[in-house]
């Protein structure tokens, strides 16, 4: 009789230690999370042409020079979608959440040289610490094509998102304008530069998207029913996949969705309930230069495989001016 109660009270002993126990060891988590702080960040984008700042003004902005081939151009329109953010840093990584559906697009960004408030992008709840690189896509991949129909800037009824068709996907990066130059269809070697028109097709979606016809001709009409004359150029690069050509077709279909990872030129330390600010520059005269733009044999790009020449410089065009 007493080794049952001894035993009894040897069980409640233990078994007291043992809620005790993890009661503190459920503390020391919920301090550990308590103890975790969070700042926040504000991503400036400045749109370039070298050391110049872009300004659009009604329908264009001032003429550039071109040192390539001494041309000279400016600049109507310019928008290109940001999405994947990413801060790394020793200790710390933060990654700006993607969430789309039909009514959102959160973590997905239109950065709109005519519309300033597109060109600031805040970053919120980031854990306190030390960041040394930033990290982000240029273009809207694959993941979110697939997810279908998507609200917010993505969405194609709102008349903003640059929207080709499901084949072709998004346009991650456009820039229109003028040029000083003539352009000459009989000095264009690319073998598919032809004048562009919109029609719609229904998919599951139930919206009305653009497709892309081509038609012979030496004037063209943008994603937006705007004629493209031999002077003005319009430049649409897209694309979120690679198609393999059937047999005798040629390659119509890439992957021009790129993803950028860039050095801050100095550390950026988030503090608790503080802003820190990024500012990125985004130049055109890079862009133009390595893509190795001619405006008198080249004015419009309006599929995938024609915009590779640009996505595959798109890592040299940003660079991070200071962090603070």
């Amino acid at each position: 009789m007493n080794s049952f109660f001894s035993n009894k009270k040897l069980h409640i002993k233990s078994s007291l230690f043992l809620a005790v126990g993890l009661s503190l060891i459920g503390c020391n988590d919920a301090d550990d999370k308590e103890t975790q702080d969070y700042g926040n960040a504000k991503i400036e984008w400045n749109n370039t042409v070298g050391d110049m700042d872009i300004s659009i003004s009604d329908s264009e902005s001032s003429y550039y020079h071109y040192s390539n081939n001494d041309q000279k151009y400016n600049i109507s329109s310019l928008k290109y979608y940001i999405t994947n953010i990413i801060l790394e840093g020793n200790n710390n990584n933060y990654e700006d959440a993607v969430q789309v559906n039909i009514n959102k697009a959160d973590g997905v960004y239109l950065i709109d040289e005519s519309n300033e408030n597109s060109q600031n992008i805040l970053l919120n709840n980031i854990p306190t610490g030390t960041y040394n690189k930033i990290s982000f896509t240029v273009g809207v991949p694959e993941e979110i094509v697939q997810s279908g129909a998507s609200g917010g800037v993505l969405d194609p009824s709102s008349g903003e998102a640059l929207f080709w068709n499901w084949n072709a996907g998004y346009i991650g990066f456009s820039i229109e304008g003028k040029t000083q130059e003539t352009y000459s269809a009989e000095h264009d070697h690319s073998g598919d530069h032809h004048s562009t028109h919109n029609s719609t097709t229904e998919d599951h979606s139930g919206h009305n998207h653009s497709t892309i016809a081509t038609h012979d001709a030496k004037t063209t009409i943008s994603a937006k029913g705007a004629v493209t004359s031999d002077n003005k150029f319009s430049f649409h690069i897209g694309g979120w996949r690679n198609i393999e050509p059937l047999e005798g077709e040629t390659t119509k279909f890439v992957n021009n969705v790129k993803n950028i990872s860039i050095n801050l030129d100095q550390d950026l330390i988030i503090s608790k309930d503080a802003q820190e600010n990024i500012y990125i520059s985004t130049d055109i005269q890079t862009l133009f230069s390595q893509a190795q733009v001619d405006f008198s044999k080249q004015n419009v790009i309006h599929s995938p495989v024609d915009g590779a020449s640009f996505a595959n410089v798109m890592d040299q065009i940003f660079t991070v001016k200071n962090a603070e």
